[in-house]
C-alpha cells in the first residue's frame, strides 16, 4: 500500500495537480476543478476515482476535499516538493555549495526560500555588492546581517542605511573585526555611534563558517562559499514570505551565538596591532 500510494502521487503529474490543488482551496465541485486546472472530465475524473479508492480524496453530494489521510501526506508531500523546486530551478549554483553552516532544523526547511533569483556581477561590480542588494537594503525599514567575510563597501552602506533611521544588526566574526578595525576604521567608529545600529562578535570564529547572509523585511540574500571554500560572489535573492521568516530564524540562531560589541570592555581578543587601534577608538568615545 505504501509503494502505491507514493506512485499515485509522484508518478503523475495530473494526480499530483488534483490533491495540490484540493489542498490549497479546501472542498471543491468537479466544475470547479476543470476551470482551476483548465481540464476537461474525462482527464480528471479518471485520477479522481483513482484518489478515492485510496482514501486520499473523499467525496461528499457532488464535492471533493482531502481526508485526513490525505492531508497529511501532502503536507509532508509539500515540503519535498519545495526543497526539490529550490534545488531544481538553479542547480549549477547549488551542487558545489557548502550548506554545512546551516543548521539542520533550518536546512530541513530550505524550501521555504521559495523562488529565488541569482545575480550575477558584471566585469565592473566584480569586487562591490551587486547593486540590486544596495537598493533593496535602502528599500527596507531594518536589516540583519551575518558575515565572517570581508567587503570593505559594507560598512560605509550600513552606515548610510542608519543615517536614513534603519535598525541594523550586524553579526561577525573575530577575524573581520580585526580586518575592519585595520582597514574600515573610520566607518567602524560611525557605525558605533548610532543609536538605532548593533554589533555582535560570533564568540566561535567557526559558528559562522562559509556564508553571509543579509535579512530585510523585504527580502532575504544568502552568499555562500562553494565546498572547496572559495567564494563565489553571486548573489541568491528571494522575496517571498517564507523565505523572510526562514532568514530571520536563521539570523537569530546565529545572534544566540553571539555576544554584542563592548569596545570599551574588550571582552574578546586581538592581535597587539588591533588592541592598540581598539584603545584608541576606545579613547575617541570617552
Amino acid at each position: 500500500m505504501k509503494q502505491i500510494l507514493v506512485d499515485t502521487i509522484l508518478m503523475s503529474e495530473k494526480r499530483k495537480n488534483i490533491i495540490m490543488l484540493l489542498y490549497d482551496k479546501g472542498k471543491m465541485n468537479i466544475d470547479e476543478i476543470k476551470i482551476a486546472l483548465n481540464v476537461n472530465s474525462r482527464a480528471v475524473m479518471p485520477q479522481i476515482k483513482k484518489l478515492i479508492g485510496l482514501n486520499f480524496i473523499i467525496q461528499e453530494k457532488d464535492a471533493y476535499e482531502l481526508s485526513d489521510i490525505g492531508k497529511i501526506i501532502v503536507e509532508k508531500m509539500q515540503d519535498l516538493l519545495n526543497i526539490s523546486s529550490i534545488f531544481e530551478e538553479n542547480p549549477d549554483y547549488w551542487k558545489n555549495r557548502d550548506l554545512s553552516k546551516i543548521p539542520e532544523h533550518l536546512l530541513k526547511r530550505i524550501g521555504e526560500l521559495g523562488h529565488c533569483s541569482l545575480l550575477e556581477h558584471d566585469r565592473y561590480h566584480l569586487f562591490e555588492y551587486h547593486p540590486v542588494f544596495i537598493e533593496e537594503i535602502f528599500e527596507s525599514n531594518y536589516l540583519m546581517m551575518v558575515s565572517s567575510s570581508f567587503q570593505p563597501q559594507t560598512l560605509s552602506i550600513l552606515c548610510d542605511a542608519a543615517e536614513k533611521g534603519m535598525d541594523i544588526s550586524y553579526i561577525i566574526t573575530k577575524p573581520l573585526l580585526e580586518r575592519l578595525i585595520e582597514d574600515c576604521q573610520i566607518d567602524l567608529e560611525k557605525y558605533l555611534t548610532y543609536d538605532n545600529t548593533e554589533l555582535l562578535i560570533d564568540h566561535e570564529d567557526d559558528d559562522i563558517g562559509l556564508l553571509t547572509l543579509a535579512v530585510s523585511d523585504k527580502f532575504i540574500t544568502i552568499w555562500l562559499f562553494d565546498k572547496k571554500h572559495k567564494f563565489n560572489r553571486t548573489t541568491l535573492i528571494s522575496y517571498n514570505e517564507s523565505a523572510l521568516q526562514w532568514g530571520k530564524e536563521l539570523f537569530v540562531y546565529y545572534k544566540d551565538l553571539a555576544k554584542p560589541f563592548d569596545m570599551h570592555n574588550r571582552k574578546y581578543s586581538f592581535t597587539h596591532e588591533s588592541n592598540h587601534i581598539m584603545q584608541n577608538m576606545g579613547n575617541s568615545f570617552s
